[in-house]
């Protein structure tokens, strides 16, 4: 019996959808296919590159690509890449009406230089977290304060276990058009100088502790990355890349003026801001508001005003999305506007190329009360003494439409793979959820969505069991494993 898929009647109707319709994932619903008329989003997609952010190359593409493998001979290491340029991919933003526009490079001529960036950049990223803890501490020998200079976090776990005892303010925003408006002209506000910062942060730290100072690439089979620190004096092993501080700014700087995109036989460099889609965007996009960060607090030093700094020791940052527990100053410093007096040194980022939207549900004092900081919630409950409950955020609700939710049960995906999805909703439960009627409701609930999806009832409460029993395995929060196996008991039934 054939595949669904190659079967006659199933080809033809995909072939009649496919002809006619764009098939693009939805924000916050990636398992919620959107279907867009061809001609609709041809067109959108063409005003993209005609705006100001672009401009045209006018160059055939078989020379574009060949210059490109000219300047890459410099890594002779460097695996071979695809002969074609990137191309734009949509997503359907339903909530806003919009659509977010990405870069698709992966297998692209640029592909091999943007991993090798990548690799490099997140390889410095432990030393420029010492760095930051160095100039810590000088600064509390010197002051008694310890400012928090790195901002950034990676997951939702790491934001909620610097969450504070006590919580009485919170405050949430989002930095709009974050990748857009990186400014990439070279001057002192752009991202090449960020970057230049990032690597002598980190390069500095290194020659201070020992004499190992560049690094080398390794390329293992499969196309892995293996960096190492050596000697900045060894020849280049076959194979391998050796890289000191100013090759990672010029592959950086590279990555940053070869931000190119094509469609159909025009080609376009971006000139203002990154592409979401490159390899290296994300920690690119972390080093360029690092610096801001890190001047801003460093900045109150030298001004005599690090009595503010305290106030920031609950602040982070996910890519765009700005968060702070218990900073009462935070939203005056983001709301300097461009008429800001040049010696203000209260503020963080340069208003006239970053803007910042806040979300947070204030009081009628304007004091942050409720505030939903990525896949968590956020309730001060009492500002009086600092009590506060948190719980999961799930982002699909408020989207006006039924998002399709996890994976149906007939798939191309095996049904051990797919229940994995369990584990990982109870380990986010029992991360952010404070209050035992919202955690147990929460974990009932996955159940009757994966059931709704094909999944056999007994196989999926057979995953919530094992998750729980292995709770310490995901760093559960606030609430009792034992109590919330209770709860399931006598509400749900569930024995163990």
């Amino acid at each position: 019996m054939p595949e669904p898929f190659k079967h006659p009647t199933v080809k033809r109707e995909l072939a009649f959808l496919t002809v006619r319709f764009l098939i693009c994932p939805t924000d916050k619903a990636p398992n919620t296919p959107a279907f867009v008329c061809k001609n609709f989003i041809r067109k959108l997609a063409l005003q993209r590159p005609s705006g100001p952010e672009f401009d045209c190359i006018p160059m055939p593409h078989e020379a574009i690509v060949s210059r490109i493998r000219g300047e890459l001979a410099a890594f002779p290491a460097l695996p071979a890449a695809a002969t074609t340029l990137p191309y734009l991919m949509a997503v359907l933003k339903a909530h806003k009406g919009s659509f977010r526009w990405i870069t698709n490079t992966t297998n692209f001529v640029i592909s091999p230089a943007a991993d090798l960036c990548a690799c490099l950049l997140r390889f410095l990223l432990p030393l420029v977290q010492t760095y930051c803890q160095d100039r810590t501490r000088e600064v509390e020998e010197q002051y008694g304060v310890r400012p928090n200079l790195w901002w950034a976090i990676s997951p939702v776990g790491e934001f909620y276990a610097n969450l504070p005892n006590k919580v009485y303010s919170v405050f949430t925003a989002d930095i709009t058009r974050c990748f857009e408006t990186i400014r990439i002209d070279g001057s002192e506000d752009s991202l090449t100088t960020a970057v230049r910062f990032y690597v002598h942060s980190a390069m500095q730290t290194k020659r201070e502790r020992t004499s190992n100072h560049a690094i080398v690439v390794r390329f293992e089979e499969g196309g892995e990355l293996r960096p190492t620190w050596a000697d900045a004096g060894q020849p280049e092993e076959m194979g391998s890349l050796l890289f000191k501080e100013g090759d990672i700014c010029w592959l950086s700087e590279w990555c940053i003026a070869n931000s190119i995109v094509c469609m159909g036989e025009y080609a376009w460099r971006q000139v203002r801001g990154i592409p979401m889609g490159l390899a290296c965007s994300p920690i690119l996009c972390d080093i360029y508001f690092f610096k801001y960060e890190y001047q801003a607090m460093m900045r109150l030093v030298d001004t005599r005003n690090a009595h503010l700094i305290p106030y920031f020791e609950g602040t982070f940052r996910y890519v765009d999305d700005l968060g702070a527990v218990n900073n009462a100053v935070i939203k005056s410093f983001l709301e300097k506007g461009e008429d800001r007096l040049p010696d203000d040194p209260c503020w963080i980022y340069p208003a006239q190329y970053i803007k910042i939207k806040e979300n947070t549900e204030v009081d009628e004092e304007g004091i942050g009360r409720v505030a939903k900081f990525l896949s968590m919630t956020i309730t001060v409950t009492s500002p009086a003494d600092g009590s506060y409950s948190t719980t999961r955020h799930d982002m699909r609700m408020g989207l006006g439409f039924a998002p399709c939710r996890y994976i149906k049960f007939r798939s191309n995906r095996s049904t051990r793979q797919s229940l994995r999805i369990i584990t990982a909703q109870v380990a986010q439960i029992l991360l952010l959820c404070s209050e035992l009627e919202d955690a147990d409701n929460q974990l009932a609930g996955v159940v009757p969505t994966m059931t709704d999806n094909g999944f056999a009832a007994n196989a999926c409460w057979a995953v919530v069991k094992k998750a729980l029993r292995n709770a310490h395995l995901y760093q559960p929060g606030r609430l009792s494993v034992h109590v919330i196996r209770e709860a399931l008991a006598n509400l749900h039934g569930i024995t163990y």
